[in-house]
């Protein structure tokens, strides 16, 4: 079965789901197959995946907010959606999905319409990944009741670690009241200079403060490769496979793994080859 993870953090910025296609991509290079789930109206992760939002035909709201008689009617439509790139599948996104939010309001189980989408697809795959929109509102809520665990990215900056307890609150009632099973896989720094005294301190205060709610992991370095990579569609493996953040996504995913699934050591970056298709100061928080 899948392991549902969601990659969330409310503020906007800090690399969500430039994370969530680059952990993809190495989980699949250790032999996982790995679905991304793009829950984000803005599409960002669909688009960093070469892919236009507007010219797909069927996107996750419609798999969301379909009425299916049946399984078969549901795997039908998800096998619609899903499109592949860089040996990984993606449930595409695009602003319909603002709509979604309003239209669920009055919805029975609104809350695990997303859980209930996933399920048959768990036994497809080893992971799936869901890039949360950048707020705590009824999607972000989906995603966490849909998920085993949330992987939380921080910028290293002082006003993305001052949002942290909001956040927190927020995976704590979800536990509490509809997914008990919900853990904190852990913490990434996100968009890291080495260089940069407010990024030390910040990295400083979330191993010490966090260190007691959910592993934190080596930070991601600030790069404009990442952005590079995105633009050509393409994880940032394929686009510069010997480029230093690789090492801690590398980090990442061998820690997912081994935690999560016992698989061992992951391929070393500069093995894999290149690919030719575009598509294929703070109070102390509370656990």
């Amino acid at each position: 079965m899948a392991v549902v993870t969601s990659i969330f953090n409310q503020a906007g910025g800090v690399a969500k789901s430039t994370l969530t296609l680059n952990l993809g991509y190495t989980l699949s290079q250790a032999g996982q197959r790995v679905l991304l789930v793009d829950f984000d109206p803005q599409g960002s992760l669909t688009v960093f995946l070469g892919f236009e939002p507007w010219d797909l035909p069927v996107t996750v709201y419609d798999t969301l907010m379909g009425n299916y008689s049946t399984k078969e009617s549901l795997i039908s439509v998800l096998e619609q959606a899903i499109v592949s790139a860089h040996q990984m599948d993606l449930l595409p996104a695009n602003r319909r999905l603002g709509k979604a939010e309003l239209e669920l309001f009055t919805a029975m189980n609104r809350e695990r319409k997303l859980a209930a989408m996933l399920d048959p697809l768990k036994d497809r795959y080893d992971w799936i990944l869901i890039d949360c929109p950048p707020s705590l509102g009824l999607l972000s809520v989906s995603a966490l009741t849909a998920s085993n665990g949330v992987l939380v990215p921080v910028e290293t900056e002082y006003k993305s670690w001052v949002g942290t307890d909001l956040l927190l609150e927020t995976i704590t009632l979800v536990r509490r009241e509809i997914n008990p099973g919900l853990s904190i896989f852990g913490f990434i720094p996100t968009k890291h200079t080495r260089t940069k005294s407010q990024h030390q301190r910040v990295l400083k205060a979330m191993r010490e403060q966090l260190a007691s709610v959910g592993m934190v992991f080596d930070p991601i370095p600030n790069a404009t490769a990442f952005a590079d990579a995105s633009e050509a569609g393409q994880p940032l493996m394929l686009y510069d496979r010997r480029h230093v953040a690789l090492q801690a996504l590398q980090s990442l995913a061998s820690t997912l793994l081994s935690t999560h699934t016992g698989v061992g050591e992951l391929v070393a970056a500069t093995d894999v080859k290149q690919s030719t298709s575009r598509n294929s100061s703070k109070a102390k928080v509370k656990s």
